[in-house]
């Protein structure tokens, strides 16, 4: 069963990326830089630190700022330096536009007023957005809400000029409100798809950015009076902080899915499964896992484990916090790129040159040094029945890889991405170098 079928762009080249001078596979370019995103991320910090120094609680402005000068600078190198709207998969003719069509635009934009106003309408309706959680996204949108209507009709007339088919799928969903003929169903079904992960996905996202900054404002008075002296301030400290960037990649990957930055999302995932195992990993639905896998029931956790040996506890803290920085450094490579259930271009830099999977792997390991369910409290049998809950939720996550992996596959750009990971990826060289075949 699918709820998506793919969508076949025309004028897409293939690419195996086969180096015809060599008989090696060689790695695909990849969607994203690492290295940029990461001298984006220490600017978007420092200004984030001097922010939270001078307005301490103003965690909801000061994140807001911190994300759109990081996003900024990603956006400035793909627009002036990689030029990325001259790729292919970007669908744009160059910077020389050809004459917009007035009737197809205000088509396009009656698109997105219903793209627009669905998801606001299910915010209105459903009980769980209007939790006290959710406030700053309502803050949000009151902000955004005038500059958005001034801007979308502006960057609509400069993008339609732009693309190689301008009849995309915001005009094929306006085509059927303005009782046009034969609007492409297929393109319509992929629109909506792209708007229900980033109307799920966004708020939820921008909240927990408020949260965990204020989490991290707590850390930071913590580390300042000087609590450093004991190690799980200092473990708390980077935690907090590894976290807030976590959140903040997914806040800019949901915003920034524009063409001209060729972040938009080319396909979605098309099995029932493979969106099964994603939302059930996050909220509301996450709750259903919490009730049905209470693997941390009856535990004691790292921190209270290790109490009376203080440099295992550094050690072990420190293998968390190791494995939490991979997680976070795969999820910063991705970028503008970031978002679950949809292929938005092939990112082969940084970890993902080693490892499809480097940000699962990671954090799923993180989880058993957390919460350490194999050593019990009292009842050796519940710390079998902890470890044996915490790996189905590994196994979901598993689920996740392998149905993402599925998805992607449709692309030939990963297809060679994951000819060159079997034959020089991390595993395949330990197999080498243990002569395992």
């Amino acid at each position: 069963m699918e709820f998506f079928k793919k969508l076949q762009y025309k004028n897409q080249k293939e690419n195996i990326f086969l180096n015809k001078n060599t008989p090696k596979i060689s790695l695909p370019p990849s969607a994203s830089n690492f290295t940029v995103n990461f001298l984006a991320l220490a600017v978007g910090l420092a200004i984030l630190a001097i922010l939270q120094w001078w307005w301490p609680f103003s965690t909801f402005r000061n994140g807001v700022i911190a994300c759109i000068v990081i996003a900024t600078i990603i956006s400035a190198y793909d627009l002036f330096v990689a030029k990325v709207w001259q790729r292919d998969s970007a669908g744009l003719v160059g910077l020389k536009p050809r004459k917009a069509s007035l009737q197809r635009v205000l088509v396009k934009l009656v698109g997105l007023a219903f793209s627009l106003a669905v998801p606001t309408l299910a915010y209105l309706i459903f009980p769980e957005y209007q939790d006290t959680f959710y406030q700053p996204w309502w803050e949000v949108l009151k902000i955004i809400g005038i500059p958005l209507l001034i801007l979308s009709p502006i960057y609509f007339w400069w993008i339609d000029g732009l693309q190689r088919d301008p009849y995309d799928d915001y005009w094929h969903l306006g085509a059927v409100f303005c009782c046009l003929e034969n609007p492409d169903w297929n393109r319509i079904a992929h629109h909506w798809g792209g708007w229900i992960i980033k109307g799920f996905f966004l708020p939820s996202m921008f909240c927990y950015l408020v949260g965990v900054n204020a989490n991290l404002e707590t850390a930071i008075h913590s580390f300042k009076s000087m609590e450093v002296k004991h190690w799980l301030s200092v473990y708390t400290f980077f935690y907090h902080w590894l976290y807030l960037v976590d959140i903040m990649v997914a806040v800019i990957g949901y915003t920034m899915s524009l063409r001209i930055l060729d972040a938009h999302t080319r396909t979605v995932q098309p099995t029932t499964l493979g969106w099964l195992v994603t939302l059930i990993c996050y909220a509301p639905f996450n709750l259903i896992l919490d009730k049905l896998l209470p693997y941390q029931t009856d535990h004691w956790g790292w921190g209270p484990w290790l109490h009376n040996h203080p440099y295992i506890q550094i050690i072990w803290g420190l293998m968390i916090l190791s494995m939490i920085t991979i997680h976070v450094l795969s999820i910063l490579t991705l970028g503008l790129r970031f978002s679950n259930l949809t292929n938005r271009g092939i990112v082969t830099d940084g970890l993902f040159k080693y490892s499809k999977h480097p940000d699962y792997i990671c954090k799923s390991i993180s989880w058993w040094l957390i919460w350490v369910p194999f050593i019990p409290i009292n009842n050796p049998w519940m710390a079998v029945r902890n470890c044996m809950l915490l790996a189905v939720l590994n196994f979901i996550y598993y689920m996740r890889a392998v149905t993402e992996e599925r998805h992607l596959n449709e692309d030939p750009i990963y297809r060679a991405y994951a000819a060159w990971i079997a034959e020089y990826g991390l595993f395949a060289r330990l197999k080498r170098l243990l002569f395992i075949k």
